[in-house]
């Protein structure tokens, strides 16, 4: 699902450029892919989660007190002057101010699987690593999206690949519980 969702987040940003020239209904091109990433992306990383147990109620609320402090500084910092925006339609003013809270809701759901999961496990740093890289490329349209823009200069961050690298340890982490119950029998 990983791999789905990176590619979805791919052709969304390859189609950003188009997609901010725009004034009619094909602005919403480049936010239909962005925004099914994201939810396939939660979806995968909930899967994951799912499988290695049961939430541990201490892991979910320090997860979401990090998450909770992050999301505000997300807010204020991005997501607000995003939706202050003159001249963009309201639809958009609020999407943009959207995406930094799908980041927040990764976040939470890749320190759950952190705290459920053998931090060591090859697939676990590769999802963390290709996490890290799309929250640059967030960070990045984030940054753009707050001064009004809708895409950046060529020579700045390559935001797209930053957007493929989460599809990296997805299968292989999956594939790896074996790996994790072995770990924690021997560790045990």
């Amino acid at each position: 699902m990983l791999a789905c969702a990176a590619a979805l987040f791919v052709v969304g940003a390859l189609t950003r450029p188009y997609s901010a020239g725009q004034t009619d209904w094909r602005q919403i091109i480049t936010h239909v892919f962005t925004v099914a990433g994201y939810l396939i992306a939660i979806t995968g990383l909930g899967m994951m989660l799912r499988s290695r147990g049961s939430l541990e109620r201490h892991a979910l609320s320090d997860g979401l007190i990090v998450c909770l402090g992050a999301g505000l500084v997300l807010t204020v910092l991005f997501a607000l002057p995003a939706a202050r925006v003159a001249g963009q339609p309201t639809w958009l003013s609020a999407l943009l101010a959207l995406y930094p809270m799908f980041d927040i809701v990764l976040l939470l759901v890749l320190l759950n699987l952190a705290f459920t999961t053998a931090a060591h496990l090859p697939s676990y740093r590769a999802i963390t690593v290709g996490m890290v890289a799309l929250f640059a490329g967030d960070l990045g349209y984030a940054w753009i999206g707050a001064r009004g823009q809708q895409t950046g200069s060529h020579r700045r961050l390559s935001i797209s690949r930053c957007h493929r690298m989460p599809a990296w340890g997805g299968d292989r982490h999956m594939s790896c519980r074996g790996d994790f119950a072995r770990h924690r029998t021997t560790t045990a």
